[in-house]
């Protein structure tokens, strides 16, 4: 139930590495170590994308609009991950902890609304990842200057979707990595097991999330 959500990251960072081969974005050690990226959302994508770019040796920040529930700042502290509240915006973030990032990928599910200000505090030769917006939820107002920019500052925006079979086997190679790599983050990505014949818990997995969740499993026996 990882693998699947997990593959199209895997094509996600594989597009990206691709776009960024424009460039000497690598270290001087050959390593992604001094390059920062930041993850919006800290829903089950969110998290996988965090994971996924510690995985890559990147310095990773994860944002929501309220604090980290106790199971997220495990996986977190597990995996090097700086969680950030972004209720207030994310000029505090970048004079915190050394200005823009190199990466950022839009995970939350949030209005399109809030393109601007990720592009605000993206570097010079970075990249915004978008996963998709929900419908008919917002929208995104960008002048000639503010487009100008971005070609200037030559940005990158990529789509992100859609792994196939190499990605599928990729995040199953992945996964059992981590279990190694982040044994209490990867303990925790499934919060709880549920059998097929609890109607009424399933019911209520499906329909609603409750604090502290992240994936449920549905076990059919």
């Amino acid at each position: 139930m990882m693998a699947q959500p997990l593959s199209d990251l895997e094509k996600s960072m594989e597009e990206v590495m691709q776009v960024q081969n424009r460039l000497p974005w690598k270290c001087p050690d050959g390593s992604l170590g001094c390059r920062k990226a930041l993850v919006v959302g800290t829903g089950p994508i969110g998290i996988l994308t965090s994971l996924l770019l510690r995985s890559y040796g990147l310095g990773v920040f994860i944002s929501n609009v309220r604090e980290p529930s106790r199971e997220e700042q495990k996986i977190f502290d597990d995996a090097d991950i700086t969680y950030y509240n972004s209720s207030s915006g994310y000029s505090a973030l970048r004079d915190k902890h050394g200005g823009e990032f190199d990466l950022v990928f839009e995970a939350s599910g949030a209005d399109a609304s809030m393109l601007p200000q990720l592009l605000g505090i993206i570097k010079n030769n970075g990249v915004l990842g978008l996963f998709g917006f929900p419908p008919r939820s917002g929208y995104a107002s960008f002048s000639h200057t503010d487009l100008q920019n971005l070609v200037y500052r030559s940005i990158a925006v990529v789509g992100l979707i859609n792994g196939q079979k190499p990605h599928f086997q990729s995040a199953m190679n992945r996964l059992a990595a981590w279990k190694v790599m982040f044994p209490v983050a990867t303990s925790l990505l499934i919060t709880r097991v549920l059998d097929h014949t609890e109607r009424d818990s399933v019911r209520e997995a499906l329909t609603s999330k409750t604090p502290g969740e992240i994936k449920v499993k549905i076990r059919w026996s």
